[in-house]
C-alpha cells in the first residue's frame, strides 16, 4: 500500500462490494454471471499458475476521497503496469481512513468453439449453452458470445470428457491486463478429434461389413464393393465369393469433416463362383462356374462418433 495512504489507514484497501453504488462498473466481478464469477473465486484462482508476482507501486495520485495507484507486476514473466482506483469509505477505529479498491476491469478471453455446437433448444435457430472446462472448472458459455472473464495468469481451456473415441483439444491463455487475452497456441479452436481407439474400431466395423459382403450368396449384394455379372444368373445356384487378393483396410481422420473417420479398402480382389444345375433340355450336366475376371474390393466407408459410439455415416 502506498505510504501516504497507509498513514491514513491501518488496513490495505479491500475489494468489498457496495451494491448501493449507482456508478459501479459492469466489469465488476459481482456484475458477471454466477458461472463466470466462479472463475474469479479464491478456490479457482488460487490454483492458476503465473499469477501476478513482484508487485511494485510506481505512483500514487490522490485527490480528496479518491486515489489512483499505478502498480507494476509480472505475469508468467510478462511485465505489466496497471492503474487501480480507490475511494475513501469511512473510518476505522474512529481515526484511520478506510480505503476501498474500486471494481477493476477484468480481461476477457474469446473462445473459438469450432464445430462444437451444443444441443439446440426448442428454438432450432438458438443454440443451447456450451460447456467448457476452465482449469478443470466446468463453465457454461453462450455459443453466440463465447467469452470468459479471467484474472491475470495462465489458464487452460478444454472440453468435457467425451469417452475413449474422442479427444478434446486444450488451449492455454496467458491473461495479462490487455483488453483481450492472447494464446501461444497456433490453433485456438476447441474441438474433439478422433482417437486411435476410434480408428481401430472403425477398421473393425469396416472389416465386419466386408466379411458380410463376402459371405453373401448374391453376385451383387447391396451396399457392397463385390459386384459380379454372370450370364446364367437365373439358373445359378449355391453362389459364393472367394477372395483372391486380401484387401488392406486403412482408417484415417477425415480431411473434410472434423470428427469423422474414413476407412479405405484397397488392393483386394474376389471372384464369384456358382453352380449350374443339370439341364436335360439343353443337354447340360451339372457344372461349377466361376467369373473369368476378379472384382475389385476397393471401398470407402465413413464413420463418426455419436453418443460415445463409432457409427457409420449415411452418405445417401
Amino acid at each position: 500500500m502506498p505510504s501516504h495512504l497507509r498513514r491514513r489507514s491501518r488496513h490495505a484497501p479491500s475489494t468489498r462490494e457496495h451494491h448501493d453504488r449507482p456508478d459501479q462498473s459492469a466489469d465488476a466481478p459481482h456484475a458477471l454471471g454466477t458461472t463466470r464469477r466462479t472463475l474469479l473465486t479464491d478456490a479457482v484462482y488460487g490454483k492458476v499458475t503465473g499469477r501476478p508476482s513482484s508487485v511494485r507501486v510506481r505512483h500514487v495520485d490522490s485527490d480528496g476521497d479518491s486515489a489512483a495507484v499505478t502498480v507494476a507486476f509480472d505475469v508468467a514473466g510478462t511485465k505489466t503496469t496497471r492503474t487501480f482506483t480507490l475511494h475513501k469509505d469511512g473510518h476505522e477505529d474512529l481515526v484511520f481512513d478506510h480505503w476501498v479498491l474500486d471494481a477493476p476491469h477484468v480481461p476477457t478471453v474469446e473462445l473459438d468453439l469450432g464445430d462444437v455446437v451444443a444441443t439446440t433448444t426448442d428454438d432450432a435457430d438458438t443454440p443451447a449453452p456450451a460447456t467448457v472446462l476452465v482449469n478443470g472448472q466446468e463453465t457454461v458459455v453462450d455459443p453466440d458470445d463465447p467469452t470468459l472473464a479471467l484474472l491475470p495468469g495462465r489458464w487452460t481451456v478444454t472440453l468435457p470428457d467425451a469417452g475413449p473415441y474422442l479427444e478434446a483439444s486444450t488451449v492455454t491463455y496467458l491473461v495479462t491486463d490487455d483488453e483481450r487475452a492472447g494464446s501461444d497456441d497456433a490453433d485456438r479452436t476447441l474441438t474433439y478429434t478422433v482417437t486411435d481407439a476410434a480408428l481401430r474400431e472403425a477398421e473393425k466395423q469396416a472389416k465386419a461389413k466386408l466379411d458380410g459382403c463376402l459371405a453373401s450368396t448374391d453376385p451383387a449384394p447391396d451396399g457392397c464393393p463385390n459386384d459380379a455379372w454372370i450370364l446364367d444368373d437365373d439358373e445359378a445356384r449355391d453362389g459364393r465369393w472367394k477372395v483372391t487378393a486380401t484387401p488392406t483396410l486403412t482408417a484415417t481422420p477425415s480431411g473434410w469433416a472434423r470428427g469423422e473417420i474414413e476407412v479405405e479398402s484397397s488392393d483386394g480382389e474376389a471372384v464369384y463362383g456358382y453352380t449350374l444345375p443339370k439341364n436335360e433340355d439343353e443337354g447340360r450336366s451339372r457344372a461349377e462356374r466361376e467369373t473369368s475376371y476378379p472384382t475389385s474390393l476397393d471401398d470407402r466407408t465413413v464413420y463418426t462418433v455419436a453418443d460415445g459410439t463409432v457409427v457409420p455415416v449415411d452418405e445417401d
